[in-house]
């Protein structure tokens, strides 16, 4: 793990706060309606909405910069919470299912290369509205996670490769977006126009851009199919589960 000296020191301590939050909530609620169970996600969601609002309002106040552009990566969560934790019904499964595939990319990123994502934000973290940046950027992305850990304790619905179709178009739909924009206005949204990786940007400097390009979303749909694999093998594994529990019944 490539993480920095502050990251060292803060991490750890955000991660099993998630963890135990996650946990007791989990506990709580465990056996309570859907409904009940989305109050959590709800509160989350009505959180980073707020605090992008406040981050968009101090660009336009302190002269716009474009990379405070909604369209990285990480802003699609404030759609994909926004679809979980809004939406009726199939809507808001589908939402979950969408948070989910995208909120394992951020999960490994913020384990491997962490800069990568959060840039210096653990450096000086302070709660204060000068240091408004390093704060949002900082609490926006372990948000993110605690939404991540959540779903899984609270087993919110996990994605399959039946989900493939609903999942993918939405997230390619992005990513196709943010690459256009990215190369219009000359601003590297996550990584779409070069790589902060070595290895990954050593494919650009190598092969072309279009080849680079490719890559990425090479990268991202396998990485999908892999979570969407593991969804149906856990989906698999519990059916069997369920029908040896409804023969041992049979049979007594």
């Amino acid at each position: 793990m490539n993480w920095t000296a502050s990251q060292q020191q803060i991490f750890p301590i955000a991660f099993s706060i998630i963890f135990i939050v996650a946990l007791v909530i989990g506990f709580l609620l465990k056996d309570k309606s859907y409904k009940i169970k989305t109050i959590p996600f709800l509160i989350i969601t009505i959180i980073i909405l707020v605090a992008e609002v406040v981050k968009q309002v101090r660009a336009f106040n302190t002269g716009y910069v474009l990379w405070s552009i909604p369209l990285h990566f990480c802003s699609t969560f404030l759609i994909w919470f926004s679809i979980a934790s809004f939406g009726k019904n199939k809507l808001s499964k589908i939402g979950f299912k969408i948070a989910l595939v995208a909120g394992i990319p951020l999960l490994i990123s913020l384990l491997i290369n962490p800069t990568s994502i959060i840039t210096t934000a653990t450096d000086n973290l302070t709660i204060s509205w000068i240091n408004f940046e390093n704060l949002h950027t900082f609490y926006y992305h372990f948000t993110v996670l605690l939404f991540l850990a959540l779903q899984i304790t609270l087993k919110m619905p996990f994605p399959t490769l039946k989900d493939l179709k609903i999942v993918a178009i939405p997230f390619f739909s992005w990513m196709v977006t943010a690459s256009i924009v990215a190369n219009l206005i000359n601003v590297n949204f996550s990584n779409l126009l070069y790589n902060n990786i070595p290895f990954m940007d050593s494919i650009r400097l190598n092969f072309g851009y279009p080849v680079y390009l490719i890559s990425m979303f090479l990268t991202f749909f396998l990485l999908c199919l892999c979570i969407l694999s593991f969804g149906t093998l856990i989906q698999i594994v519990n059916k069997g589960i369920i029908l040896k529990k409804e023969q041992k019944k049979k049979l007594t």
